[in-house]
Parts: structure tokens; C-alpha cells; sequence
């Protein structure tokens, strides 16, 4: 009865996650999928998420992809048996593959460029220390929004932001300047989560910062199965 209460008869009551300062740094003003308030805004990103990025055809088309990293983890496995059964950190494996998996999917076919992959996996796990850890306003909300502890609490996710604003920044323009290039670009089956965003950017009405925050939070949590 509780669940039914909370998920259906005052789901609208609930349906927002509480407004604090971390995530919305690092999410552009809680403008994604996860942590944006319920409202226009925040159902034209779910639209565009589950029509666009994480339809049944786009996780179909991941499917090589997944594959081709299946069979580097695969070549690990191989490659520490053959040095006389060397130990293997599975976790540490497993974390790489999900996150190449991610990047893949986020930033497309040149995600290992330049240690792109590196780049992302170094801010994703930043991201979750972040998000996951003690968060003074979590408990004492009033006290954390005083000036000088507000301070204290936002400086590294600011410092975490601009450290996603110079990864993601380049990706967006690089990916811009060859959509400009492209044709029937929804043919086209390579195309990532920043090709799609940037395509139906005008349909939506993102902002840059909307299509970084989506971004942000794909990297973060979604990954393709």
C-alpha cells in the first residue's frame, strides 16, 4: 500500500529528488534525466533519452561494440593464463570493460583517442565519490548553505565540472563539425549519444550545458546490456 501511495496516487509529490548544491553543479543546474526536477524540461529529456538514445534499435546497434569488447577482456583473461595462471583483478577488469562501454557509447568509435577512455573513467569515478559519498547538506542542510561551508562543499565539484567541460566541450565540437559533413544522419549506424543529441538538439531546445548534463549523467549511469 505504501509503494502504491508513494509510486501512483502521489507520484507527482514524489517524483522530484531534492534540490542540492553537488549534483546540481555537476549537472548544469539539474538539467538531466536523473536529478532535473519533474517538469517540462525534465520529460522532454526522458523523451529524448528513451526515444532516442536507449531505444530497442540504438541497444541493437551497440551490439558489435559489446562484442568487440567482450573479446579484449576476453584476450586479457588469455594473455594472464598464459604467464603462468598470473592473477587477475576482476573488478578492476570488469569496471574497465563497462566504462569502454560507456565511452563507446557516449562518444563513439574514436573514444580511446587521445586516452579518451581514461579521461572519462578518471571523472565517472570522481562523479560517484562525489555523488555516493558524505554529503554534509544530506544531513544538516541549513548549516551546509552558509557561506563559508557552501563554499568548502562546492569547490571541488566546480573543480570536477570544469574538468568535464574540457572533456566534453571538445568531444561536442569535434562531433559538430563532422555532423556538419554527414548526411541522413539517422542512417547512419554508428552514430553515438553526442551525434544524436546535437541532431535533434533544435527539436528539444537544448542549451549546450542541457546536452553536457545529459551526457554527464549517461556516462555516469547508463550503460548498454
Amino acid at each position: 500500500r505504501a509503494a502504491e501511495a508513494v509510486l501512483r496516487t502521489h507520484d507527482l509529490a514524489f517524483a522530484s529528488r531534492p534540490r542540492a548544491m553537488v549534483p546540481d553543479i555537476i549537472t548544469y543546474g539539474a538539467t538531466d534525466s536523473c536529478y532535473g526536477p519533474y517538469g517540462d524540461h525534465f520529460r522532454k529529456v526522458r523523451k529524448a533519452v528513451t526515444v532516442h538514445l536507449l531505444n530497442s534499435h540504438k541497444l541493437q546497434a551497440y551490439r558489435p561494440a559489446r562484442e568487440e569488447e567482450v573479446r579484449l577482456v576476453i584476450a586479457k583473461l588469455r594473455g594472464a593464463a598464459a604467464m603462468a595462471g598470473a592473477p587477475v583483478d576482476m573488478t578492476e577488469l570488469l569496471h574497465s570493460f563497462a566504462n569502454d562501454l560507456i565511452c563507446r557509447a557516449v562518444s563513439g568509435k574514436f573514444f580511446r583517442e587521445e586516452g579518451r577512455n581514461k579521461l572519462f573513467r578518471e571523472r565517472i569515478d570522481t562523479n560517484a565519490s562525489l555523488l555516493g559519498g558524505f554529503n554534509l547538506e544530506d544531513y544538516f542542510p541549513s548549516l551546509a548553505r552558509t557561506k563559508l561551508l557552501s563554499k568548502v562543499i562546492c569547490v571541488r565539484a566546480m573543480r570536477v565540472r570544469r574538468r568535464w567541460d574540457q572533456l566534453l566541450d571538445k568531444l561536442i565540437d569535434d562531433h559538430a563539425t563532422r555532423l556538419v559533413r554527414r548526411h541522413d544522419h539517422d542512417q547512419q549506424q554508428d552514430s553515438d549519444f553526442i551525434d544524436i543529441l546535437l541532431y535533434h538538439q533544435e527539436e528539444y531546445g537544448f542549451t549546450r550545458d542541457n546536452i553536457k548534463a545529459i551526457l554527464v549523467v549517461s556516462a555516469s549511469c547508463y550503460m548498454p546490456t
